[in-house]
């Protein structure tokens, strides 16, 4: 019973992760804005070429979405988080961009320590580009 179990639930997650490599459904902006914010952050660390422009900055340039900027352009900016969170995920990426674009409204709020903690790290970027 315990081994039928066990096969059914790694077939079913191989079978998904297949779905997710070939269908490749677009992902949501997030439940709330901090998750969203993790998926902003995940999808430039996996970013291979990186970027020309990366826009960082507050609330109000995360308004503007990746898919209406032009290509070679990236939106950074994090709701409710610092520029200098932006920055620091910028400084630990190895891929640096050409131009950074800074918008601010509030400049003397503290960078998050914690927001990028693991994103960087290189076992979980390789596990993101093999499990979606």
């Amino acid at each position: 019973m315990i081994r039928k179990t066990i096969i059914s639930a790694v077939i079913l997650f191989v079978l998904y992760n297949l779905f997710l490599v070939f269908i490749k459904p677009t992902a949501g902006q997030g439940q709330h804005q901090w998750q969203k914010n993790r998926i902003l952050i995940e999808n430039y660390a996996d970013n291979i070429q990186g970027c020309k422009v990366v826009i960082v900055g507050t609330s109000l340039s995360a308004r503007l979405y990746n898919y209406l900027l032009p290509d070679g352009y990236y939106n950074l900016a994090l709701a409710g988080e610092s520029i200098f969170d932006g920055l620091n995920i910028i400084k630990q990426s190895s891929k640096k961009p050409k131009y950074v674009l800074i918008e601010t409204n509030i400049y003397y709020k503290d960078p998050d320590k914690e927001l990028s903690k693991g994103v960087f790290n290189p076992l979980m970027l390789q596990l993101r580009k093999w499990i979606p």
